[in-house]
């Protein structure tokens, strides 16, 4: 769904052409994955595939809502019987806690932004909801109190994320990428500038159902190793600052090392691909990704059947440089560094090669690194 049909369509629903629009990306994560609870190093960008909302004041005492994807206008209230509405309640909640003053609003919102697939669906929902709120209300919130907001509205499902998400779909900048440290919450902006070469997202259409228990161990798991290192080690105050030196000499659960073994070996590779970016070394950026998946699927364990096909057959290809499993896991994307004149060739191999084996028809996105939300004309 584009810009004038959101518009339109909200003018039909609400019966008015006074209305305001905010544009949210989504995001990708080049390299760093599960890395961002464990306050290591991430390296994401906002990209163009976007959630449009379109915005004025209620004529009523409560907020109105119309999911234009799914077709259904609900209000505050209804979140029962519309689970989407939850990320919308989660920000009023938030909100209301920190006495903020709000004017309920008309929200119409829908976009090409793929729902499920880990490109942060859910977080450009609470991000460009925020920024609706921030405009209406005129709250005058910077981009670091934005941030703040979204995640901890965010981390009312119980999950406690990482603030990746929130951070890039706010703080990312047009032709870079955000390399960001999770335990101070800096940044430095990487240019990003490819010419034979693009990043390549490919949807496996899968979604398994064990991601929220599966995401709750594996945190819990690192922080378990965390806690016996800091018997030892007591200034170490969170996992990204383990060492595999520190390690030695525990008596580990074999699983939980696995887990904090890709997070100290992820953390490396993120300041590999930020210094092969900065010397446009390209190519060595492609491995990189490829070593990220082998950790992601055999030490984290948060790959899937289908996710290793499409990479396995893929790594056959010529122009086919390196590719990961990207998001929470267990299904949804994998994001990979392709040449530009090879895109065709690849994408059409597996396609059939993946319609043949799981029945499934794979979705590709090239996508273009974009800046973070910003009110639409």
């Amino acid at each position: 769904m584009e810009l004038d049909f959101i518009k339109q369509t909200f003018s039909e629903v609400f019966g008015t052409n006074n209305y305001k629009s905010i544009s949210c990306p989504g995001r990708i994560n080049i390299i760093g994955e599960h890395t961002d609870y464990n306050h290591g190093l991430v390296m994401p960008a906002a990209v163009n595939k976007y959630l449009h909302f379109c915005y004025n004041f209620s004529d009523s005492e409560q907020f109105h809502f119309y999911a234009m994807n799914l077709n259904e206008l609900a209000n505050e209230g209804d979140k029962e019987k519309h689970s989407w509405l939850y990320y919308f309640q989660y920000v009023l909640d938030e909100c209301r806690e920190r006495a903020l003053s709000i004017k309920p609003l008309n929200i119409g919102f829908g976009g090409n932004l793929p729902i499920g697939a880990g490109m942060s669906s859910s977080s450009a929902i609470t991000c460009g909801f925020i920024a609706c709120l921030n405009e209406a209300n005129q709250w005058n919130l910077n981009s670091t109190e934005m941030v703040d907001l979204a995640h901890n509205a965010e981390n009312r499902t119980g999950l406690g994320g990482g603030i990746m998400d929130q951070y890039s779909i706010i703080k990312s900048k047009s032709g870079h990428l955000l390399q960001i440290n999770c335990k101070d919450l800096s940044h430095e902006l990487i240019p990003f500038s490819l010419k034979e070469e693009t990043f390549l997202i490919i949807n496996s259409k899968v979604s398994h159902a064990l991601v929220d228990s599966a995401y709750k161990n594996r945190k819990q798991d690192c922080l378990d190793i965390l806690k016996g290192v800091q018997t030892q080690y007591p200034k170490i105050e969170t996992v990204s600052e383990i060492t595999a030196k520190m390690l030695l000499g525990f008596k580990i659960d074999q699983t939980k090392l696995k887990r904090v073994m890709h997070v100290i070996s992820e953390n490396k590779r993120v300041l590999a691909v930020s210094n092969a970016f900065k010397n446009n070394q390209i190519a060595e950026i492609g491995p990189l990704l490829s070593e990220s998946h082998l950790s992601l699927s055999k030490q984290y364990e948060v790959s899937c059947p289908e996710i290793d096909f499409i990479l396995d057959k893929a790594a056959s290809l010529d122009g086919f440089l390196g590719g990961r499993i990207m998001g929470g896991g267990f299904g949804g994307c994998c994001i990979s560094l392709i040449k530009k004149n090879k895109q065709a060739i690849i994408e059409k191999y597996l396609f059939d090669s993946y319609l043949e084996t799981y029945n499934l028809e794979l979705s590709f996105y090239p996508v273009e690194v974009v800046s973070g939300v910003f009110q639409s004309e």
